[in-house]
């Protein structure tokens, strides 16, 4: 249970149990960390951990950062998640805009 006024990952959009728990596995167990390390952050953690590595997860993990269900995001940030989640190795990420 998280104390204070910490919300639990599941609050979220788009995270059920089963990504909570890889989320819990990563050290993210409320909104707040999520917020603080990223989207893709996380994801790579996850990915490096043998949890959650594709495309839908990183956007959904995205869409829960900002609040919003996974199929919502603007089309192109989309994109860009499923092209980060196609070569992950690559260092250039995506620059989150603020809207």
């Amino acid at each position: 249970m998280v104390s204070g006024s910490r919300t639990r990952v599941e609050a979220l959009p788009n995270i059920g149990p089963k990504l909570a728990a890889a989320l819990r596995a990563v050290g993210v167990a409320d909104a707040e960390t999520l917020r603080e390390r990223g989207s893709e952050a996380v994801w790579r953690d996850m990915r490096e951990q043998g949890l959650f590595d594709d495309a839908t997860s990183l956007q959904a993990l995205e869409g829960a950062v900002r609040g919003m269900r996974w199929h919502d995001l603007d089309r192109g940030l989309r994109a860009r998640l499923v092209e980060i989640a196609g070569d992950p190795e690559h260092e250039n990420g995506f620059e989150a805009d603020a809207s």
